[in-house]
C-alpha cells in the first residue's frame, strides 16, 4: 500500500467514524426528546383526563 492509498483508507475510516458519531448523536437526541415528551405537563394532563373519562364510562 503506497502513501496515497494509506491516506485514502485513513480518510475513509475517519469519515465512517464521524458518520457513526453523527448517527449515535441523532439516536441519543431522539431518545431524549421522546423522554421529554413523555414527561411533559401536557401529557400528564391528558393522562388525568383519560383516567377521569375511564372512571365515568366504567
Amino acid at each position: 500500500m503506497n502513501a496515497m492509498e494509506f491516506a485514502a483508507a485513513r480518510d475513509e475510516r475517519t469519515l465512517q467514524d464521524f458518520g457513526q458519531h453523527v448517527i449515535d448523536q441523532m439516536i441519543e437526541t431522539s431518545r431524549h426528546l421522546m423522554e421529554l415528551q413523555r414527561n411533559s405537563p401536557l401529557n400528564e394532563l391528558q393522562r388525568k383526563a383519560r383516567s377521569k373519562r375511564n372512571r365515568f364510562n366504567a
